[in-house]
């Protein structure tokens, strides 16, 4: 059995899952402020080239492993990107990538990760590479440019000088691959990302010919004013040399056996399951955000921290939709220094777009996030879901101290729900009796909170289950009606005051808790005096209504985030909405009375004619009918002249 070693070049932490034939790497280890754990660094030893990673790239591994580890075939990939094994061909973005979410398991069965599979697929070849971009498909090139020194012309930082020096070092120190060379870059098919697996002998044969060719160019290079993307330079060119080499091993060696494959692209680096953070009293808490709600979910974090107790652990987990680095950032410094609290990421964009799943009114597709937290937390029993639009005003520990043992989740009864049941002409009342058919309709939760069991539900369901009901356009309020609809009867029932609905509409008569049942919307009242957890639902953020039901608790937690500026940007934006709305009804309602002004004048002179023919002025048939009308509508005598 071949000794096969495939190197995941990582330049920042992240997760390489456990495999017998893949091995991390930390490039740049030299120069960089920490070491990762569990990998190889391309520092160690005498002979090793890590300090010049800015410039060589991911090619200071290539350099360590060729220096110092010994295989039958020498692989390399990067952290993001490898290489997929698929019998099947998989569907390709307009670059030619495999487009991946998380590096999770059921992401590496569908590459062929199983090391039976890729040993199928690696033994007998000289080189494994990838398969070709095709150049002259790349419609977002001009079509003159749809070669590969035509790619590398459209960088902006990319000078094809550096392909001519290129040339004429092959042709000093090469001259056999100098014609390789004119042909490969003049040519339409090009092998990017310095991603292969060779055989011993050509591997060898391949690093001693590339880092020779690449320090002759370097050499040539003056640093002094690059940019930190020109900086890279080298490591620009080593793709095309790759290219150049395999063009001549083609061309040169008719016996070469060669497999091409796919190239994927992992969206996320988060490590796809995660541990408890700590080992005793841990509170794990769990949000779902788009990049777009993180200002709330600023607010929410800044609740639970002014109200948290120092004899908890609290282990915070944000289900991502596309978080941006910047706001995870900043969602990190509001953690920042303190001792019980750990924040941790889990993106799921990919996911989330890939599996169909709709959204509605204000809901978004990332609150079907939680769905798989049964596989995303597989030693963890019991998590408390928070919506990023909730703020809490106690100690959340309180709540997830809660036994819910013999429960799937523990719930508060959605009182805005009941009050549509009953509410004359609303169609949830239809809804829930033909669809969600509940066994009591205003035993309906509301999922903003949710104490969630999850040993009941993964004995009941799995992540794909749940994503596959959820797919199915029936349900009204989505991954809500869902989560119901499984749990219907197995709710442990949680006091109304751990998720207080706010209203936008301080009118009372126009909430629907004033059609809800006597004793459910007493319930709500009482726990509104005194509410534990406050939740802002929909356009009820008082930055987006200022009035809202309690809008002051949620300012009192958003003075204390760095998004606070930024909310009350939004405030700012919504009361020039507002401003705008008002004027336009102004205008229109003045254009509405001119026409109706022009409309009653040109009226009463068509029927005036007429009227004074019956009714003749000053007569007193017409005094008897203007006096009974006065009467009629409660004008006084000397009011206007009809």
């Amino acid at each position: 059995m071949s000794d096969i070693k495939i190197f995941i070049s990582c330049n920042r932490e992240s997760y390489v899952p456990q495999h017998p034939l893949l091995y991390p790497i930390q490039t740049g280890a030299a120069n960089a402020d920490c070491r990762f754990e569990g990998m190889l660094h391309d520092d160690e030893g005498e002979d090793q080239i890590s300090q010049r990673n800015t410039t060589y790239c991911e090619l200071t591994a290539q350099y360590w492993v060729w220096k110092h580890m010994d295989a039958d075939y020498y692989g390399f990939m990067h952290n993001r990107r490898y290489i997929s094994f698929s019998k099947e061909h998989l569907k390709e973005d307009m670059y030619g990538n495999v487009v991946m979410g998380m590096i999770d398991a059921a992401a590496l069965d569908k590459l062929g990760y199983q090391p039976d599979n890729m040993r199928r697929m690696i033994e007998g070849n000289d080189i494994v590479a990838l398969a070709p971009l095709d150049i002259s498909k790349c419609t977002w090139l001009p079509k003159d440019q749809r070669t590969v020194r035509g790619q590398y012309a459209s960088g902006q930082q990319h000078d094809t000088g550096d392909l001519d020096l290129l040339i004429s070092i092959l042709r000093e120190k090469y001259p056999d691959y100098a014609q390789d060379a004119v042909n490969y870059l003049n040519g339409d098919k090009g092998y990017y990302l310095n991603m292969y697996i060779m055989r011993k002998e050509h591997f060898n044969a391949y690093s001693a010919w590339l880092f020779d060719v690449l320090d002759a160019f370097s050499a040539k290079q003056d640093y002094t004013n690059f940019s930190n993307y020109e900086m890279r330079k080298c490591g620009f060119i080593a793709e095309r040399l790759f290219g150049i080499y395999f063009t001549h091993l083609l061309r040169t060696r008719p016996d070469l056996k060669v497999r091409y494959l796919q190239n994927s692209f992992f969206s996320s680096l988060d490590k796809p399951y995660l541990e408890p953070a700590f080992d005793e009293h841990n509170v794990p808490v769990v949000m779902a955000s788009s990049n777009e709600y993180v200002p709330f979910l600023g607010v929410l974090l800044s609740s639970i921290i002014a109200n948290a107790s120092g004899e908890n652990n609290y282990d915070i987990i944000i289900l991502s939709n596309g978080i941006s680095p910047t706001n995870r950032q900043i969602l990190e410094m509001v953690l920042e220094k303190r001792l019980n609290f750990a924040l941790r990421f889990i993106e799921v964009s990919q996911i989330l777009t890939s599996s169909d799943l709709p959204s509605k009114h204000h809901i978004s597709v990332t609150t079907h996030a939680r769905y798989m937290l049964t596989e995303f937390l597989p030693n963890y029993h019991k998590v408390l879901y928070l919506d990023s639009d909730i703020v809490a005003d106690v100690d959340i520990a309180e709540l997830y101290h809660t036994d819910i043992e013999d429960y799937m989740v523990g719930a508060v009864r959605d009182t805005v729900v009941a009050g549509w049941y009953k509410m004359p002409g609303h169609p949830q009342k239809q809804y829930m009796d033909t669809v969600l058919k509940m066994r009591d309709p205003f035993n309906y939760f509301n999922a903003g909170v949710l104490l969630m069991n999850l040993d009941a539900m993964r004995a009941r369901f799995s992540a794909k289950d749940l994503l596959d009901l959820a797919c199915d356009d029936k349900w009204m309020w989505l991954d809500q009606d869902v989560l119901n609809s499984i749990c219907d009867g197995r709710v442990k029932w949680l006091s109304q005051e751990w998720n207080v609905m706010a209203h936008a509409d301080l009118n009372p008569y126009a909430k629907p808790e004033g059609f809800a049942p006597k004793w459910l919307q007493d319930a709500y009242n009482k726990a509104k005096e005194k509410p534990k957890l406050i939740h802002y639902a929909g356009r009820a953020i008082p930055c987006y209504a200022p009035d809202a039901d309690l809008y002051w608790i949620f300012w009192r937690y958003a003075r204390q985030t760095q998004f606070y500026e930024q909310l009350l940007f939004f405030l700012a934006q919504e009361a020039g909405e507002l401003q705008k709305r008002k004027e336009q009804q102004q205008a229109l309602l003045s254009r509405q009375n001119k026409l109706l002004y022009r409309f009653l004048r040109s009226v009463k002179r068509g029927i005036m004619p007429a009227i004074n023919w019956v009714l003749p002025q000053h007569s007193a048939r017409r005094d008897k009918v203007v006096k009974a009308y006065r009467r009629m509508r409660g004008i006084p005598e000397n009011g206007y002249q009809i």
